[in-house]
C-alpha cells in the first residue's frame, strides 16, 4: 500500500475532528506533515505534528467509511511512527473516542497503549440522541526506546 506526503489538503476535506481552515493552518506550521492513501487522500489521511525530541502527536486521522477496513489506517499510522522514529521524537501520543472501538484495536495493535482518559470530552454525534452525555476520550501513548 503505498502512503505518500501531501502538501496540500484533499479537495473532498470531510474530517469530522478538524475544520478545513484548522487543519490547513496545522500543515503550514513547522514541523506538521500529512500523509495519505489514495489519489489526493481518497483512500484517507494522517496529520501529525513531529519535532525531533518530543512525543509525536496524531492530530487526525480519517478514512471515508468506504474505504474503512481495508488496512489504510493501519498504513497511515504505521508511516507516521515510522517517520516519528527516524526523525528522533521520544514517542507518539494520539487521543481517541471511547466508543471507537476498531480504533483502539487499531491503535493497540500498532504498541500505543492507554496513559489517560478525558472525561466527557467528545459530543454525541447522534442527531437523534435526547442525552447531554459526552464520550470519553481516551489518551494513548508509545514511546520509543
Amino acid at each position: 500500500m503505498h502512503v505518500h506526503t501531501l502538501t496540500t489538503l484533499p479537495e473532498d476535506w470531510n474530517d469530522p475532528v478538524l475544520t478545513r481552515e484548522a487543519a490547513y493552518s496545522l500543515l503550514t506550521q513547522p514541523h506538521h506533515v500529512m500523509w495519505a492513501v489514495g489519489q489526493g487522500g481518497s483512500h484517507g489521511y494522517l496529520l501529525a505534528r513531529l519535532m525531533p525530541g518530543t512525543m509525536a502527536d496524531v492530530l487526525t486521522l480519517f478514512v471515508p467509511p468506504a474505504h474503512r477496513r481495508k488496512g489504510y489506517a493501519k498504513a497511515l499510522l504505521e508511516a507516521t511512527l515510522a517517520a516519528a522514529r527516524t526523525i528522533g521524537c521520544a514517542g507518539l501520543t494520539l487521543e481517541v473516542n471511547a466508543t471507537n472501538a476498531a480504533a483502539i484495536q487499531l491503535y493497540t495493535v500498532c504498541g500505543l497503549q492507554q496513559v489517560g482518559k478525558r472525561p466527557s470530552y467528545y459530543p454525541v454525534n447522534s442527531p437523534t440522541s435526547v442525552s447531554n452525555q459526552k464520550a470519553d476520550a481516551l489518551v494513548l501513548a508509545v514511546t520509543f526506546a
